[in-house]
């Protein structure tokens, strides 16, 4: 019987120890994504020669479990999202709770997810809203290091606008990606919607009337 990428099993602390080495990684992802990526909304400015393009993204909190490949379950196998950002953040993760992916690939995540913010505050990314195709799942977009290290897989949310969809340790997948270069990241405060930030720029594009950029994303 094949394990599908959807089949989760317990954590075995004899097996998976690099999950526990990597615990206070995912700690401070964690409070790096809380503080500077899930109050924002997300735009990047990206393409080759004089025509550029546009991608929005935004995520909260309720995406990280999905994003390490974890399950957190009570007794009555039950997911607990708000229990496992409380002992993710307080280093307190109770390991007879966690579940990961039967196909290896949750320490394959967790190898590379310390590469996360680096999609979020430099230049040296790519991006792409052509879909990428895989045996396992599909998905209609990509935010990924320029060294081929970890890539955020979107999905599509209406045009220009994107969530995330899976994380990917690109050192170990057979795939090719064929993205644009980034000239710019802004970001959009998302209760206070006027306030809108230029996180980094190459000055390859002059930034000016920052809400147009947004009013791209629908």
């Amino acid at each position: 019987m094949s394990i599908s990428h959807a089949d989760f099993r317990h954590y075995n602390p004899l097996t998976d120890i690099q999950i526990k080495y990597q615990c206070k990684t995912l700690q401070n992802v964690y409070r790096f994504l809380k503080k500077e990526v899930y109050p924002y909304t997300y735009c990047y400015i990206y393409g080759e020669g004089k025509y550029f393009k546009t991608l929005g993204f935004a995520t909260n909190k309720d995406d990280f479990m999905h994003m390490c490949g974890m399950k957190y379950k009570a007794k009555k196998n039950v997911p607990w999202k708000n229990e496992f950002l409380k002992h993710i953040e307080n280093n307190e993760l109770n390991y007879s709770k966690l579940m990961i992916h039967a196909d290896g690939t949750t320490i394959e995540k967790v190898i590379v997810i310390s590469m996360l913010p680096n999609l979020f505050k430099t230049l040296d990314i790519t991006v792409s809203n052509e879909k990428q195709i895989k045996l396992s799942y599909n998905y209609d977009g990509y935010i990924a290091t320029k060294k081929r290290i970890i890539s955020l897989g979107l999905k599509s949310k209406g045009k220009n606008f994107f969530v995330p969809q899976t994380l990917l340790n690109l050192r170990k997948e057979k795939i090719q990606l064929h993205g644009d270069p980034v000239h710019a990241i802004l970001r959009k405060n998302r209760k206070e919607k006027s306030q809108i930030d230029i996180v980094i720029s190459d000055d390859t594009i002059e930034l000016t009337n920052l809400e147009q950029y947004f009013e791209q994303q629908s």
